[in-house]
């Protein structure tokens, strides 16, 4: 992140921030402005004091306003200066992504389709990135599948998302942007028993949607650092399930970078089976996908996340 030149940075009590540049990051297209969703806490730091020569402290508050109060409105950002509020405003947003679609189910299941703008930083009424997120709820918990890459290159036979071409990854802000703007539609339009229960109306989170966390690497470590923070979200690493059809050179980092659960989707016990049916095999066979199995187990931490799944 390139810093702003000194001649614009003024003190922080009584400048005039009209004369302040917006920060450099990515932009809206249409709006110009900076989205902050998807940004940690150093990277906000870094931005807002560099934009508005802010106390650390001050980039601390909006961190917590945006992914511990999900407050998205920079006026309802109580403990910021009239000034400041005014310029965040001006210069930056908070934009949750578009429902471009959602189907419901008679079980409570809800299938999202999220829109997101080319440039990342927003959406648009005509987004050109469209990802699948689904909600499950039962009765104790609720869990969230969430896409971790617009489309897939994996070409698994049974899943449909195999058939798309792949895209790309998705970025933190997209990955964070289902999970929020998920919650934010739950909470204001259903009666989720978990809410009633002063209990979260997300529980649980699975990176099982479009495309395969594991090649999203960098990316997913960015949204799981964001997503369990203490200081903002704090969801559970207990409570994060990564599903992999078997890129093994990451499955350990799983354990050892992430913390969090792991599933293999397995579908066949014999190498000549699923290499029919799943490609991937024919570079990460059966054998060395346990061994990398047997390493995540030996890596965790907790008895909790070491339990893996075969799917």
């Amino acid at each position: 992140m390139n810093s702003v030149n000194a001649k614009h940075v003024h003190r922080f009590i009584g400048r005039n921030y009209s004369t302040i540049p917006a920060a450099p990051g990515v932009k809206h297209a249409t709006t110009g402005k900076t989205n902050l969703l998807g940004l940690s806490l150093p990277e906000l730091s870094d931005l807002i004091t560099k934009s508005t020569a802010a106390k650390p402290f001050v980039a601390k508050q909006l961190y917590t306003w945006i992914y511990k109060s999900k407050v998205y409105n920079f006026e309802q950002m109580t403990n910021l200066s009239k000034e400041l509020r005014g310029y965040l405003t001006e210069n930056h947003g908070v934009t949750l992504a578009k429902i471009h679609k959602l189907q419901k189910s008679t079980d409570g299941t809800i299938k999202f389709l999220f829109g997101f703008s080319a440039d990342n930083a927003g959406t648009s009424e005509k987004p050109n990135k469209i990802v699948e997120t689904v909600y499950i709820p039962e009765e104790n918990r609720a869990t969230l599948c969430v896409s971790s890459q617009y489309g897939c290159s994996l070409n698994c036979k049974f899943c449909h998302t195999g058939t798309q071409k792949f895209q790309g990854n998705l970025t933190p802000l997209e990955i964070v942007g289902q999970i929020l703007t998920a919650e934010n539609y739950l909470i204001n339009n259903t009666d989720s028993p978990l809410n009633n229960a002063n209990k979260p109306v997300i529980s649980n989170i699975v990176f099982m949607g479009q495309g395969e966390p594991l090649m999203n690497f960098r990316n997913l470590k960015a949204a799981i650092g964001l997503l369990s923070d203490s200081g903002g979200i704090s969801l559970s690493r207990k409570k994060i399930t990564v599903s992999t059809s078997g890129i093994i050179k990451n499955v350990e980092k799983v354990a050892a970078d992430l913390g969090v659960r792991l599933a293999i989707s397995l579908h066949a016990s014999n190498d000549k089976t699923r290499s029919l049916i799943m490609p991937i095999n024919k570079v990460f066979g059966l054998e060395p996908l346990m061994e990398s199995v047997r390493n995540f187990v030996k890596l965790s931490k907790c008895d909790k996340t070491k339990r893996v799944t075969f799917e």
